[in-house]
């Protein structure tokens, strides 16, 4: 229930600007949210060896690999085994309480995965770059 409140969510975003493709754009966002988290991972992990090859070397191919998977179950379980209004139906059928629920929990995860990934993206490229060192010039 957690995904599809998700979905709801992300559809739900595009569903004033985009009265035809809500859907569509809703789907892509919520690859979007697992893209950002898998890349995360991928950011956090690569200082460690994890084989002998290094997957490290692999990395680009991972995560597209990743995205396009998940992007082929999420598309197959929101357009073929069940639609955006079966969906909806049933979320809104759930106890309000509990309702309210899952959407803060699915919220907070979609705005802190997007945050999350940025900012550290920001905070890693900064600290690489020497924007945090005060305009001491520590490589010599």
């Amino acid at each position: 229930m957690f995904l599809d409140c998700m979905y709801i969510i992300c559809c739900n975003f595009y569903r004033k600007r985009e009265a035809d493709m809500f859907k569509i754009s809703g789907l892509i966002l919520l690859v979007a949210v697992f893209m950002l988290n898998f890349l995360l991972l991928a950011i956090l992990g690569s200082g460690f060896k994890w084989t002998i090859d290094d997957i490290y070397n692999y990395r680009l191919y991972i995560v597209t690999g990743f995205v396009a998977l998940v992007g082929f179950i999420f598309y197959i379980r929101y357009f073929h085994i069940t639609s955006y209004d079966e969906v909806n139906n049933k979320f809104y059928k759930l106890n309000i309480t509990i309702r309210n629920r899952y959407y803060i929990a699915a919220l907070c995860y979609i705005i802190l995965s997007i945050l999350s990934t940025i900012g550290y993206a920001i905070y890693r490229g900064g600290a690489i770059n020497g924007w945090w060192s005060m305009g001491i010039n520590l490589h010599h």
